[in-house]
């Protein structure tokens, strides 16, 4: 009899740890589905960003940082005015506020500092194909701030011998951190309103009407006329 005990205790051991493993499964994988789910949502939110730490910048020191997360940043070039120290950069890839046709649009912020900030120099390397897509011409492409004032902008050829052809390049400068958009504007068509003036008709002066032509009668007709006119 213990033994018959002692094999029904292990059974049901068993089925509970069979149950456990069962539901410890399934929630792992609705953990799971719920995280890729969130990542999917929030997949235009937020796609690419960039952190950079500084232990100590030198007052009017230039600092090239490589970029690779933002799909239109190639290169930033930071500067600052007095001496700063452990100061942090980051750049994140946002969506943009603007009625624009945005390649991409950028947040950048500084940790601490700020005041401090002598130029952002930055230099875009947008995709040729990408730019057919969403119909921008090389020669087209602005850059925006977060207000709407267009940003100087221009249209350069690296010197790189690793230079893609596949790639425009351009290049700005800005004083202040924020959120910037590169793209082109939608321009709102003006429509010209045609006021059709109504036109009267012309008046048509009544026609004259000619006389008849008067026969002319002879002597002999008009003194016949006057006798008749004597007798009646």
């Amino acid at each position: 009899m213990v033994k018959k005990r002692g094999n029904k205790s292990n059974q049901n051991k068993a089925k509970q740890f069979k149950n456990k493993t069962f539901w410890y499964s399934l929630f792992v994988i609705m953990f799971l589905s719920v995280v890729a789910m969130v990542f999917a949502a929030n997949e235009n939110i937020l796609t690419g960003s960039m952190v950079q730490k500084f232990n100590y910048v030198q007052s009017d020191q230039e600092i090239l940082l490589g970029v690779k997360d933002i799909p239109c940043l190639d290169e930033v070039k930071i500067s600052f005015n007095d001496n700063v120290k452990e100061p942090i950069l980051s750049i994140i890839e946002l969506p943009t506020k603007l009625k624009v046709s945005s390649y991409c649009s950028f947040q950048i912020s500084l940790s601490d500092e700020e005041e401090k900030l002598k130029n952002l120099q930055l230099k875009f390397a947008l995709e040729k194909s990408k730019l057919l897509q969403i119909k921008i011409h090389e020669k087209d492409v602005h850059l925006y701030s977060s207000d709407g004032e267009e940003i100087e902008l221009n249209l350069f050829v690296p010197t790189k011998i690793t230079t893609n052809l596949d790639y425009a390049y351009y290049q700005a400068e800005v004083q202040e951190t924020g959120q910037y958009t590169i793209g082109l504007k939608e321009v709102a068509k003006k429509v010209t309103a045609v006021t059709g003036e109504a036109v009267m008709p012309t008046e048509i002066a009544p026609m004259e009407e000619i006389p008849e032509p008067v026969e002319k009668k002879g002597f002999f007709a008009r003194l016949i006329m006057k006798i008749k006119g004597i007798f009646s």
